[in-house]
């Protein structure tokens, strides 16, 4: 019986993308239905979440034509077509990966007036990074197929894809962990109640279990390009990309469902109160 790693792909990041679609949903509703106040940051990590389910629907083309399986399980057609897909993924998560940061910055300038300076260098900062590494994954080989096609072309040439990924997944990590320290010391400083504390502190954790799921994306993407069963491999970078992506959305949309929140036990104490009268 052949190996398949691609059902428990699907499962995972398919889980994954549909709680953080659900957390996007209500997001919407609390900043678009009850304050009527769509912005930016919220646009972005729709186009985020879009990216997210994109990314599992292009999984599971990906296993239709073997990925999840060992490289010399797969017809060579086959194995051409999930390495093309492999390479559309990459390119896929290095958009969404910079739509979801800058969404959290945006957020961070909506809510942390004295962090205005700082969270626009960092928007900078993140919308360079992530423009340079979009072109180079495209780029990384002349001519551009040759990335999942080398077999076509006598001569070509490629970047050094273990230094490429491993830059990359240090770089992401990096802009990880500013984003998720960054209104640290001011949330510190916040003369709150303690509830409110405990949900920043949950999405601070969502955030931290995000950069872990970075962290090891980057070993797994090592690994991936290290060695010579590609097919198989990938399937741990892509439930690292996926999970890593899902708790960022959700991390960065915690904080916009508090009209809704409100607007709920608000409601609760009303009908309550009726019933007792």
């Amino acid at each position: 019986m052949v190996e398949n790693r691609g059902p428990s792909l699907l499962i995972i990041n398919g889980t994954f993308a549909a709680i953080a679609t659900v957390f996007v949903v209500l997001r919407v509703i609390s900043r678009g239905y009850i304050l009527k106040k769509l912005g930016l940051d919220d646009a972005m990590i729709v186009f985020a979440t879009v990216l997210t389910n994109l990314l599992v629907v292009l999984s599971g083309i990906g296993v239709m034509y073997g990925a999840g399986k060992h490289t010399w399980d797969l017809d060579p057609n086959d194995a051409l077509a999930a390495a093309k897909l492999r390479f559309i993924t990459h390119i896929v998560y290095v958009i969404a990966s910079g739509c979801i940061k800058i969404s959290i910055c945006l957020l961070y300038l909506r809510l942390f007036p004295n962090l205005h300076l700082i969270t626009l260098m960092t928007i900078a900062v993140i919308s360079a990074m992530s423009t340079a590494l979009f072109l180079t994954t495209i780029f990384q080989c002349s001519p551009v197929d040759a990335v999942y096609n080398a077999q076509k072309y006598e001569h070509y040439s490629c970047i050094n894809t273990v230094a490429y990924w491993s830059a990359i997944g240090t770089l992401y990590l990096v802009t990880d962990i500013w984003v998720l320290v960054l209104p640290i010391p001011t949330i510190q400083g916040l003369q709150t109640t303690r509830r409110k504390k405990i949900v920043l502190t949950g999405v601070l954790s969502l955030g931290a279990l995000a950069c872990i799921a970075s962290i090891v994306r980057m070993v797994y993407i090592v690994q991936l390009y290290t060695g010579s069963d590609r097919s198989w491999d990938n399937v741990s970078v892509a439930i690292c990309s996926g999970v890593e992506l899902a708790l960022g959305i959700i991390a960065a949309s915690i904080p916009s469902l508090k009209p809704m929140i409100h607007k709920w036990v608000q409601g609760f104490h009303i009908q309550k109160s009726e019933a007792s009268t």
